[in-house]
C-alpha cells in the first residue's frame, strides 16, 4: 500500500527536498524522498494489528505485547533489523486496492511502482535485494510474475529467466541467489531453479523429487519440500550436496507458512495434517527427520495467514483462534524448552506476526 500514509511518530520529520530526475514512462521508481527516521527500532519479532485503514504496531514485552505506534494504509512490512532496511506495502488512499512498495533505508524512502498491486515481499538475508510478485490490474489474470529489486541502487533488476514461477514459491538463499519453483518455457522442465543476480545465470537446482511442489523452504543449501503426486502428499528433505532426497512424512496435506531455526536446525511450520480439519503448528527436527505436532486444542485453530516467526532465543510466535470459527485471532508464544504454548495478547483482534528471519 502506498506511502501516502502518516508515519506519525515513526517518522519524525520529512526533510524538505525531493530529488527530481528525468525518467522514462517505463521507469519503476519514483524520485527518492529524503526523510529523517527516528524511533524506528524493530525487534526480531513484531506484531501488526489491522484496524481498517490503520495498522497498529506492537513490540513483545516478556509474555505480553505493547503498542508502540501506528501507520495508515499499510498492509505488509518486511525488514532486516541488523541493517535497518524496511519495505512496506502501502495502499492508495483514493483507490484502496492499488498499492506500491516503499523502501526505507539510510533515512530515505524509495517508491517502487509500475504495477497495480504487489504482494509477497521478501528481502534477501542482508536486505540488499527485494523480491515480490505483482499484477497489472485488479484481475488475477493480469499476473506479472516474479520481480527483483536492488535496494542499494534503488532500481529494478532485469530478470533474465525463462521459467514461469508458480505463485509465491520463491526464497532467497544469500545476497546473490534466489530459488523459485516453476516450469521452463521451452522444454517444460519443472523444478526448483536458482537465479544468480550478479551474473544473470539461471540453473536447475532440484527436480529429482516427483510430483508438483506446493511448498519449499531453504535450510542453508538444503531444502524442505512438500510435493503432491496424484492424490498423495509427501514431505521431503533434500540434501543438495549429495543430490539426495529423504521422505519424512505423508501426513501433511498443506503448508501455509514456515520458519527455519538455524541455531537448532529445526523448521517450524503451520500446516494441515491428513484427516485434520484445521491448521496446526508443527516442528521438524531436520537432523533427526522427526516431525511433531505442537498444537492440539490450545489454540483451537492456528491462523494459517497470521504469520510465523522465531526470536533469538528460539521462541516461536504465531496467531490462533480461541473460538470455533472465530473472526478475530490472538497472539501465541511457543517455548520449545518447556514445550508450552502461551496466550500473550489480551484482546482478540486481527493480528499478524512479522520478523527479521
Amino acid at each position: 500500500m502506498e506511502l501516502v500514509f502518516k508515519l506519525s511518530s515513526f517518522i519524525m520529520a520529512i526533510i524538505l527536498t525531493m530529488t527530481l530526475s528525468a525518467c522514462s514512462k517505463t521507469q519503476e521508481n519514483s524520485p527518492e524522498k529524503n526523510i529523517h527516521l527516528s524511533n524506528l527500532e524493530f525487534n526480531d519479532v513484531m506484531i501488526l494489528e489491522n484496524k481498517d485503514i490503520k495498522t497498529n504496531i506492537f513490540k513483545l514485552n516478556n509474555n505480553s505485547i505493547k503498542k508502540i505506534d501506528n501507520l495508515e494504509y499499510v498492509s505488509e512490512i518486511v525488514y532486516k533489523k541488523e541493517v535497518s532496511i524496511y519495505s512496506l506495502l502501502v495502499h492508495d488512499a483514493n483507490e484502496i486496492k492499488r498499492n506500491s512498495i516503499n523502501i526505507l533505508k539510510d533515512d530515505k524512502v524509495s517508491d517502487v511502482k509500475g504495477f497495480y498491486y504487489a504482494k509477497d515481499l521478501r528481502l534477501s538475508p542482508k536486505g540488499s535485494l527485494l523480491s515480490y510478485r505483482s499484477y497489472s490490474t485488479q484481475s488475477l489474470d493480469s499476473a506479472e510474475g516474479l520481480s527483483l529489486y536492488n535496494v542499494n541502487k534503488s532500481e529494478k533488476i532485469q530478470l533474465n529467466s525463462k521459467v514461469l514461477v508458480s505463485g509465491n514459491l520463491y526464497q532467497w538463499i544469500n545476497e546473490e541467489e534466489i530459488l523459485y519453483y516453476g516450469a521452463h518455457e521451452e522444454d517444460k522442465t519443472a523444478g526448483i531453479f536458482k537465479y544468480n543476480v550478479k551474473n544473470s545465470e539461471e540453473e536447475l537446482y532440484v527436480n529429482s523429487i516427483k510430483g508438483y511442489y506446493t511448498y519449499f523452504l531453504p535450510c542453508g543449501d538444503n531444502l524442505i519440500i512438500l510435493s503432491r503426486d496424484e492424490n498423495n502428499n509427501m514431505l521431503y528433505f533434500y540434501d543438495k550436496e549429495n543430490d539426495k532426497s529423504i521422505e519424512i512424512s505423508d501426513a501433511i496435506e498443506e503448508i501455509y507458512d514456515g520458519s527455519y531455526d538455524s541455531l537448532n536446525n529445526i523448521m517450524y511450520f503451520i500446516g494441515l495434517g491428513k484427516n485434520n480439519e484445521v491448521p496446526e503448528l508443527y516442528s521438524l527436527d531436520i537432523g533427526k527427520n522427526k516431525l511433531e505436532r505442537i498444537t492440539f486444542d490450545f489454540p483451537l485453530e492456528v491462523d494459517p495467514y497470521g504469520g510465523l516467526k522465531i526470536d533469538n532465543e528460539g521462541a516461536v510466535y504465531y496467531c490462533g483462534y480461541t473460538e470455533i470459527q472465530g473472526v478475530n485471532n490472538d497472539v501465541f508464544k511457543y517455548v520449545p524448552k518447556e514445550n508450552s504454548n502461551t496466550l500473550i495478547s489480551i484482546n482478540s483482534s486481527k493480528y499478524k506476526i512479522i520478523g527479521t528471519n
